[in-house]
């Protein structure tokens, strides 16, 4: 992937789950090494798309504080990650969408490269 093809991407962190698993906590907004996974995320895609959106059910000015535009979801009360993609394909005029969940701390940083070839 050349660096032109990563700025035609968009990445987008989904963090819309209702984290039932969790106890209800948003999982994204954990704390790991003493920084929300959310924000390990972040760090890990930002280097690697042209744009980065967080999508998000709860706590979206938490999200927004980590640095990540919000994609909009449509009042979609917890329908799914693919709610997700579609708000964030909405928001974007890149070709290109690249979904991480908000629980991946540890994404690979050649990630978007893997996914596009």
């Amino acid at each position: 992937m050349t660096q032109d093809s990563s700025m035609t991407m968009t990445g987008v962190i989904l963090a819309g789950g209702r984290a039932q698993r969790m106890g209800g906590q948003d999982k994204g907004l954990l704390l790991l090494a003493g920084q929300p996974m959310a924000a390990h995320v972040i760090s890990r895609l930002r280097p690697q798309v042209g744009e980065l959106l967080i999508n998000a059910n709860r706590h979206e000015s938490a999200y927004q504080q980590l640095g990540c535009a919000g994609s909009e979801r449509r009042n979609d009360h917890f329908l799914g990650p693919l709610a997700g993609m579609l708000a964030a394909i909405s928001a974007t005029a890149n070709p290109y969408v690249l979904s991480v969940p908000c629980d991946s701390p540890l994404l690979p940083i050649d990630y978007a490269q893997r996914m596009y070839a």
